[in-house]
C-alpha cells in the first residue's frame, strides 16, 4: 500500500487529466469504451477475493475500468443514463471523502468489537461511512476547494504543510520508541513481547524465508547451514522442513546437545519436507522442489543417518490455514477440513521410501495445535481491556483439524518404522488447549511456537536422540 507501489494509479489519472490519449469522437465508440470500463469494474467486484494478491497486477483491472469510463465522457446512451443517475452522481461527489473515511471506520469497528465483522456490521459501516463522508465533503472539502474557497491559498498550503510535518514527526517518534510500549500494562507488554521470542533458527542466516532470503539451494546441498547440538563436529542428523521446523529447532538443539550429537537445519518457508510434492501454488511447487532436492543431496553426500521431519502438516493436508488468522478468531466457524492429502501422502511415501533405501532413520514430528489468531497481540489486547485470556480454540476443534494429518503420519510411521513425536499433550489437556502459560504466550503468532516454549519441549526429542547416539542403527527401537 506504500505510495511508490501505487504511483502508477496516480499516473493513470494524470494521463487522463493531461489528455495525452486521443478521445474517440463517435458516440458508439465512446459508449463502447464506457461499457468496457463498467464490465472491468464489474469483473473486479464479482471475482476478486481475499486469496488474491491486492494491490498488485489485479489492481490494473478496476483502475483501467475507471479510466475508460472517465476518458469516454459518454453523454448519451444506456451506459451514460445509468452513470448519470442521482445516486451514482452523489457517490461520485463524496467519493474522495468516502475513500478517506471508510478504512479508519472499518479498522476501529473491528478493534472495538474484538470479533470478525458480520454482514449486518458491514452494512452499518457502509452507511456510517457515507454519512461521515457527506459531512466531510460538505463542511471540510467544499469550503477549502477551488476558487470559491474562503481560505486564501498561501495560508492554506502553509497550514497543510505544518500539519504534514507534525504528523510525520509524531510518526517518527512513535517508530523510534517502538510503538510506545509504555502505554501498555506490564502484563500486556509481557504478552506482546512474545512476538519477538524467536530463536536464531528462524533468522535469515539459518532459514530461508518467503522473500527468498537465507541459505541458497547450493548452501543446503553443500551443508553450509546452521548447526544444532554440539557445534564443530560432523553432522549426524538433519532437521528438514518448513518454518515450523525452524520454530521447533530449539527443542532439538537442547536434546541433541545433551545427547552429544551434531545436526544441521535445512528449512524453507512454506515447503514441506517432501520430494516432488505437488502444491497448489505453482511457484511454491518449483521453489520447494529445488529446496527438497538440495536437502536430499545433502543427506546423500554427508551420509546423514537420521532425519527429523517437522512441518505445518494440517496446512498442507487441508490446503489452508485456519480462518480469520490474526487477532480475530471465531471457533464457531468450522476449521478448513477439505481433504487435499492425496499429493501430500504420495510425496511422503516417496520421501520415506527413498530415505529407507539410503539407510536413513526418520523421526516424524506431528504439528503443534494452531491457535487461529495472533496470540501475543490477542492476549495483550485481552489483558488491556480486561477480557478473558482463555483465547485458545477448544480441544474438540483442534482434534478435528489435526485428525487427518495425524492419521497420515501414523500410517507412514507404521509402514516405514519411523519414530513419531507428538507435541500435542504439551499444549492440550483433555478438554482444552493453551495459548499461554502464566500470562506468557507459547506462540509468536497463530501457529509458530516461541523459542522459550520450544526449549521446554526438548524432553520429547531426548529419548530418540539418546537412542540414536548409543546405537544409530536402532533409533526409536
Amino acid at each position: 500500500y506504500l505510495a511508490q507501489y501505487r504511483a502508477w494509479e496516480l499516473l493513470l489519472g494524470a494521463v487522463l487529466a493531461l489528455s495525452l490519449i486521443p478521445r474517440p469522437t463517435q458516440r458508439l465508440a465512446r459508449e463502447a469504451m464506457a461499457g468496457t470500463g463498467v464490465v472491468l469494474i464489474g469483473v473486479s467486484v464479482a471475482t476478486f477475493n481475499d486469496g488474491m494478491a491486492f494491490p498488485g497486477l489485479a489492481a490494473l483491472v478496476p483502475c483501467l475500468g475507471a479510466a475508460l469510463i472517465i476518458h469516454a465522457r459518454a453523454t448519451e446512451g444506456p451506459i451514460s443514463s445509468v452513470l448519470r443517475a442521482r445516486p451514482f452522481v452523489f457517490i461520485g461527489l463524496i467519493s474522495y471523502s468516502l475513500y478517506l473515511w471508510h478504512w479508519p471506520i472499518i479498522v476501529f469497528a473491528r478493534h472495538l468489537s474484538g470479533v470478525p465483522l458480520t454482514t449486518t456490521n458491514g452494512w452499518t459501516i457502509v452507511a456510517a461511512s457515507i454519512v461521515v463522508a457527506w459531512c466531510s465533503w460538505r463542511f471540510i472539502e467544499r469550503p477549502f476547494r477551488g476558487p470559491s474557497s474562503r481560505v486564501p491559498r498561501k495560508p492554506l498550503f502553509v497550514a497543510a504543510a505544518g500539519a504534514v510535518a507534525t504528523f510525520a514527526a509524531f510518526g517518527i517518534f512513535v517508530a523510534s520508541e517502538k510503538g510506545l510500549p509504555s502505554r501498555l500494562s506490564p502484563a500486556a507488554r509481557l504478552a506482546y513481547d512474545a512476538t519477538y521470542d524467536k530463536s536464531r533458527y528462524r533468522d535469515e542466516g539459518c532459514f530461508k524465508n518467503s522473500d527468498g532470503n537465507g541459505p541458497s539451494t547450493a548452501d543446503i546441498a553443500a551443508g553450509n547451514l546452521c548447526q544444532l547440538g554440539i557445534e564443530g563436529q560432523n553432522p549426524s542428523f538433519l532437521v528438514w522442513g518448513d518454518s515450523h521446523a525452524a520454530a521447533m529447532s530449539p527443542a532439538i538443539n537442547v536434546a541433541a546437545g545433551h545427547a552429544g550429537l551434531t545436526g544441521l537445519l535445512a528449512g524453507e518457508a512454506g515447503c514441506p519436507p517432501l520430494l516432488d510434492v505437488q502444491l497448489p501454488d505453482v511457484r511454491n511447487k518449483e521453489r520447494c522442489r529445488e529446496f527438497n532436492a538440495a536437502a536430499l543431496d545433502l543427506i546423500k553426500s554427508r551420509r546423514i543417518s537420521l532425519v527429523i521431519l517437522p512441518a505445518y502438516w494440517p496446512k498442507y493436508v487441508h490446503a489452508a490455514e485456519l480462518p480469520n488468522e490474526g487477532v480475530y478468531f471465531d471457533a464457531s466457524v468450522p476449521p478448513p477440513l477439505d481433504d487435499h492429502s492425496g499429493p501430500i501422502s504420495e510425496a511422503l511415501d516417496r520421501t520415506l521410501l527413498e530415505l529407507k533405501r539410503m539407510g536413513t532413520k526418520v523421526v516424524l514430528v506431528m504439528d503443534v495445535p494452531e491457535m487461529g489468531r495472533n496470540v501475543p497481540e490477542a492476549l495483550a489486547k485481552a489483558i488491556a481491556v480486561g477480557a478473558s485470556t482463555d483465547i485458545a480454540p477448544p480441544r474438540a476443534y483442534i482434534d478435528k483439524r489435526q485428525a487427518l494429518p495425524r492419521a497420515m503420519l501414523e500410517q507412514f510411521a507404521t509402514k516405514y518404522g519411523a519414530v513419531i513425536i507428538d507435541p500435542m499433550p504439551a499444549f492440550c489437556g483433555s478438554d482444552r488447549c493453551y495459548a499461554a502459560r502464566n500470562g506468557v504466550p507459547l506462540y509468536t503468532d497463530g501457529n509458530h511456537i516461541t523459542a522459550t516454549a520450544a526449549k521446554g519441549l526438548s524432553y520429547l526429542f531426548a529419548p530418540a536422540l539418546r537412542s540414536f547416539a548409543s546405537s544409530p542403527a536402532t533409533v526409536g527401537g
